[in-house]
């Protein structure tokens, strides 16, 4: 398989049809495994700054903070050049936003009545852009998913190791799930509150429909460069990716002020 990357992946919002809150992210981030620790030691650094304590997941982090766009656009701009200097393999990730209200329109009748359906279904979005990723460079991940919810944990093992490579058209080139805790791989910790995060961008942009205007502006001018970047290859290629994804597919020209770089 070649050189291997580290693949984390996290979500955000109710995956609930009723759920308070309309958008489901789910981010995945694309790592040198070798560096993943050092992200975080730079990460938790960069948090005891600006926020008084280590990174937390997005839902434990205190109001006052995720709450605050100045002070997140701050860490955000100190985060990504440190990284940037300091580890070999550039901060790279991908999103999907999937919007709920749109659920309804849809003719399928797993998307309404299974949360793991819609999971997997965002999971098929990213892996189509993946998966391509890692059949032209040849590279392969080795793929860690948070084990929080046991109810992801028992109906999406299946639907990502056998239907996802199946549905996508792609060899699969990244191990089965490895649930773990990010207590064994902290870097989860970081795919969880970008996770997040996006969602809180999304959902402010979404309120004012003005790109240069919406609160989370400045957080997001600085959060878009991990989605839109040139990666350089351990295998000596350059890579020029492009991590933002909305579903459904056939309304993302609604939102492409908010998902396309100026």
């Amino acid at each position: 398989m070649g050189k291997v990357l580290l693949l984390v992946s996290d979500e955000s919002g109710d995956l609930g049809l009723r759920g308070s809150r309309y958008y489901i992210v789910l981010t995945l981030l694309l790592r040198s495994e070798h560096d993943a620790r050092h992200i975080m030691d730079i990460a938790n650094a960069l948090s005891r700054k600006h926020f008084h304590n280590p990174l937390r997941k997005w839902n434990t982090m205190k109001g006052k903070h995720k709450n605050a766009p100045e002070l997140l656009s701050a860490f955000l701009a100190d985060l990504l050049p440190q990284i940037q200097q300091q580890v070999r393999f550039p901060l790279c990730a991908i999103a999907v936003i999937m919007d709920k209200m749109m659920i309804t329109q849809q003719r399928s009748p797993k998307l309404h009545e299974s949360p793991a359906y819609r999971m997997g279904w965002c999971y098929r979005l990213a892996f189509k852009r993946i998966g391509h990723f890692l059949q032209r460079t040849k590279l392969g991940a080795r793929w860690i998913v948070d084990d929080n919810s046991e109810m992801l944990k028992r109906n999406l093992s299946l639907y990502l190791t056998e239907k996802v490579p199946e549905l996508t058209g792609f060899i699969r080139r990244y191990s089965p799930p490895i649930f773990c805790s990010p207590k064994d791989q902290p870097i989860l910790t970081l795919a969880d509150f970008l996770a997040g995060l996006t969602r809180r961008c999304f959902e402010s942009f979404a309120q004012s429909r003005h790109l240069h205007s919406f609160p989370f502006q400045p957080v997001w001018s600085e959060l878009k460069k991990i989605f839109h970047t040139t990666l350089n290859l351990p295998t000596g290629q350059a890579w020029c990716w492009d991590g933002l994804l909305y579903w459904p597919v056939d309304q993302k020209d609604t939102v492409r002020s908010f998902l396309d770089c100026p």
